[in-house]
């Protein structure tokens, strides 16, 4: 099922987002236009976005145990 993968996607996101996070800040420390990108990809993942992940990951555990 297609929810699974996205399920697990998520899960995947969220165990990895310290590492994500730590890798960006370090990125961001280079110069040129990727420390940039960095920057931006950091700025993007705000409180809202953690807010967003955690309920699509909420929603998508429900949906996994309703079809069990």
């Amino acid at each position: 099922m297609r929810w699974v993968e996205k399920q697990d996607a998520v899960l995947m996101f969220r165990e990895l987002y310290p590492a994500v996070t730590a890798a960006l800040d370090n990125i961001s420390l280079w110069s040129g236009d990727t420390s940039s990108k960095a920057v931006s990809f950091l700025k993007s993942m705000d409180s809202g976005f953690l807010v967003a992940v955690e309920i699509l990951h909420t929603v998508l555990e429900v949906l996994f145990l309703f079809f069990l």
